[in-house]
C-alpha cells in the first residue's frame, strides 16, 4: 500500500511533467502570434467584405457556401500558423502528445457554433458564445500551464457573458471589437507566459 506522502509525491511528479510538457507544446510566443492574427481579423474582414463578398454575391453563392469558404480560409491560416510554434520535442510526455492531438478538433466547436447560430438567425450571439467556449478551453489547459491562461479564461468568459447583454443594444460590428479584444488579450497573456518561462 502506498503511503500518503508517496502518493502526494507522485501527484506532484505528474503535475510537474504536465507543466513541462505544456510549456513546450504551448509556448507563450505562439499565443502572441495567434493573438496578433486574431487582432488582424477585423481588417481582413473589412477587405473581404469590401472586395471579395460582392463578387461572391454576384456569383449567387448561398450564404452558407460563403461562410464555408471563410471557415476554410481562417482555419487553414491558423493551422499553418500554429504549426510554426507548436513543438513536439522529446520533453513532451507521450500521454500529453496523445491528448493534445485532440486539439485539431477544438476549432470545429466554435466554428460549428457560430455557423449554426448564423443559420438560425442569431449570428449576433456567435462571437460572445465563441469567447465563452474559448474561455472554457483556456480554463482547462490553464490548470496545467500558467496562471496567465487561467486569467485569460476568466476574462473571456466574463466578457463573453457581458457581450451577450451588449447585443441587445444593436452595436454595429460588435464582433469586430470582440475579435480585436480577444487578439490583444491573447498577445498580452502570451508575453506574460513567454517572459515568465524565461526566468
Amino acid at each position: 500500500m502506498v503511503s500518503k506522502n508517496e502518493a502526494l509525491e507522485r501527484i506532484e511528479e505528474i503535475s510537474q511533467v504536465m507543466r513541462q510538457s505544456f510549456a513546450v507544446v504551448l509556448p507563450g510566443m505562439m499565443f502572441v502570434v495567434i493573438g496578433a492574427a486574431i487582432a488582424m481579423i477585423p481588417g481582413i474582414e473589412f477587405l473581404l467584405q469590401s472586395f471579395v463578398d460582392p463578387r461572391l454575391h454576384a456569383a449567387r453563392l448561398p450564404t452558407y457556401v460563403i461562410f464555408g469558404l471563410r471557415t476554410v480560409f481562417y482555419w487553414g491560416s491558423f493551422t499553418l500558423l500554429s504549426r510554426f510554434f507548436i513543438r513536439h520535442e522529446s520533453v513532451v510526455h507521450p500521454a500529453i502528445k496523445k491528448a493534445w492531438s485532440l486539439n485539431l478538433l477544438y476549432p470545429l466547436i466554435p466554428i460549428a457554433t457560430a455557423g449554426m447560430l448564423a443559420l438560425i438567425g442569431h449570428e449576433v450571439l456567435a462571437m460572445p458564445i465563441v469567447l465563452i467556449l474559448v474561455g472554457l478551453f483556456y480554463a482547462l489547459i490553464g490548470r496545467f500551464t500558467h496562471v496567465a491562461m487561467t486569467s485569460l479564461a476568466v476574462v473571456y468568459i466574463v466578457v463573453g457573458i457581458g457581450s451577450i447583454y451588449l447585443t441587445t443594444f444593436n452595436i454595429s460590428k460588435l464582433y469586430m471589437y470582440l475579435l480585436a479584444f480577444q487578439g490583444v488579450t491573447c498577445m498580452i497573456a502570451g508575453l506574460v507566459m513567454h517572459y515568465s518561462n524565461r526566468e
